[in-house]
């Protein structure tokens, strides 16, 4: 029992340390949610931009992508390979892609933004001055090149006036991205 108290003695401790180092009048340690609402350290206002929009706007997307009936059937790997579609849906799908397009766009001009006291510039002291950029290509650029190609795809499906009749050749092999 005095293990149990003394580890949760230790993480408070090490909490606490851990506030005054980052500048923070609030700190609490949950998942990969925001540490706190109130810190000072470089960086921060990235980090704050991140974890406020730039993350859920990542979730919402693959959320929607993974339920989205029409992109998940119309637009799946297997008929953007085939070329099998339907004009009506694709209607449907473009304007939510180009919604999820703009969305992450603009969660990538605000971590780019370089007036004073924004995420580039709260950055400076500590870290490189791409740091912003390798951030958003392993985050955010991700799941905005994946849009891209899906637009892409989609774009090229929309150019397609005649199929073939079924049954039609499977194409080997599958790709799926």
């Amino acid at each position: 029992m005095t293990s149990v108290i003394y580890l949760q003695d230790s993480q408070s401790v090490t909490r606490r340390k851990a506030a005054s180092l980052l500048n923070c009048s609030d700190f609490h340690v949950g998942n990969y949610d925001l540490v706190s609402p109130r810190c000072a350290f470089p960086g921060w206002s990235a980090y704050m931009e991140f974890q406020q929009s730039s993350r859920h706007s990542i979730q919402y997307v693959e959320s929607e992508m993974a339920n989205n009936h029409h992109i998940l059937g119309w637009l799946s790997p297997y008929s953007r390979q085939h070329g099998m579609a339907q004009a009506w849906y694709l209607q449907q799908i473009e304007p939510v892609l180009n919604g999820f397009k703009s969305q992450l766009e603009s969660n990538i001009r605000q971590l780019r933004k370089n007036e004073p006291i924004t995420c580039r510039k709260s950055m400076d002291p500590l870290f490189f001055s791409n740091t912003i950029d390798e951030m958003i290509y392993q985050t955010v650029g991700k799941k905005l090149a994946e849009i891209e190609k899906m637009i892409d795809d989609l774009n090229e499906l929309k150019k397609i006036r005649v199929w073939p009749r079924r049954h039609f050749p499977i194409k080997e092999p599958l790709v799926i991205s």
